[in-house]
């Protein structure tokens, strides 16, 4: 099994420690920046960009406005603030965006939600955009970035990508070379979300991790999804591997009956293997094209269904999403024995921390002015 072990310096910029109180007060400490107000928390993004530390923002904001619309108890909790799973803590109750399914964590929204642009403009703008299926372009289409991009095939169109990862958008892309059914753009110029809602099949495919932000932004698109699930098997125990990754918003929404899931074995190290299983993966799409085309009545059924459930994930259904997870875990540390939490990760974060390069720069230069 993978355990991707990091340094406790690297950990603990990941780790955001919330204290709420009764009284509605939520005061929140990082390894960074020790005690941390919202406002210092927003002039950090301001200078780093999209960094790892600029996700803490919008979680930040998240807790903060959910503990205005909602009395939570008092608790302390310490949220994992990173799209890959954190094996190193993985028998502690950390609050995580996204987890394999087979493995420990308490899901809770992720940070696009409350982000610069929130879940209900986003899904304002991709609504503005949507026709019916009739007016859809009739073929199976995905847009993105090449991430994930770690997979080595010379074969076929004389593609080299160094490395080795799943790079599944790679052998996608390879493939709809010579396809008339289906799309795959992963270069290019930068495309809004609300302009794939014109495809009639929307793909979603792993990046540099199994799972995606985009995949609750397609599923609102009134097209049908076909969601490529990545299974990771690291060495050659074959009993012990990550299943599906699942998100906050899974709750809500069922395989087969909402969108259409796709399973794909990765093996690390099993060049022969992860080539025929990517074969196998895209010949099931393709067949998975040709029933719906042929059954109008089955692709309507599935996004109709799809459509509902996702119109239920409103914001303030997040934030009341939220204030749930937080009164849950309340309950649970009060009814029963866990880990000492604040032990085991307050060493982790009182690990000094490297200042980042451009802090570093910003500093230097502020002591050279007049």
């Amino acid at each position: 099994m993978q355990t991707s072990m990091i340094s406790h310096e690297r950990l603990s910029r990941m780790l955001l420690c919330v204290t709420v109180l009764r009284t509605g007060v939520v005061t929140f400490r990082t390894s960074f920046g020790g005690n941390t107000t919202i406002e210092q928390m927003r002039e950090r993004a301001k200078h780093q960009g999209k960094s790892t530390t600029s996700r803490f923002l919008p979680i930040m904001q998240l807790i903060q406005t959910t503990s205005t619309l909602y009395r939570l108890p008092s608790v302390r909790f310490y949220v994992y603030i990173c799209d890959t799973y954190c094996y190193e803590f993985r028998d502690l109750p950390l609050f995580v965006i996204a987890k394999p399914s087979n493995r420990e964590g308490i899901l809770m929204p992720d940070d696009t939600f409350t982000g610069e642009v929130s879940w209900e403009q986003s899904c304002a703008s991709i609504h503005q955009n949507s026709c019916s299926p009739e007016k859809k372009i009739p073929i199976i289409y995905f847009k993105g970035a090449r991430t994930g991009a770690r997979y080595r095939m010379e074969k076929k169109y004389n593609k080299v990508i160094e490395d080795h990862k799943w790079g599944t958008r790679c052998i996608f892309e390879a493939y709809a070379i010579e396809s008339k059914i289906m799309q795959v753009n992963i270069d290019g110029m930068h495309e809004p979300m609300h302009t794939w809602c014109k495809y009639k099949y929307l793909l979603n495919m792993p990046g540099h991790q199994p799972w995606s932000y985009r995949f609750k932004y397609l599923l609102t698109m009134q097209s049908l999804v076909i969601d490529i699930v990545v299974h990771q098997q690291y060495g050659s125990d074959t009993s012990d591997y990550n299943t599906r990754w699942n998100n906050f918003f899974d709750a809500f929404i069922r395989h087969n009956r909402d969108y259409v899931q796709v399973p794909l074995r990765w093996v690390e190290g099993d060049d022969a293997h992860n080539e025929r299983e990517h074969i196998r993966v895209i010949q099931r799409v393709y067949k998975i094209f040709a029933y719906f085309e042929k059954n109008a009545q089955a692709y309507r059924d599935m996004v109709d269904s799809c459509t509902r459930r996702l119109t239920r994930i409103s914001q303030a259904a997040v934030y009341h999403g939220m204030s749930v997870v937080i009164n849950e875990y309340a309950d649970a540390i009060r009814s029963a024995s866990i880990p000492d939490v604040d032990t085991r990760l307050g060493l982790v974060m009182d690990t000094p921390v490297t200042p980042a390069r451009g802090v570093k720069r910003r500093a230097a230069n502020s002591t050279t002015r007049p």
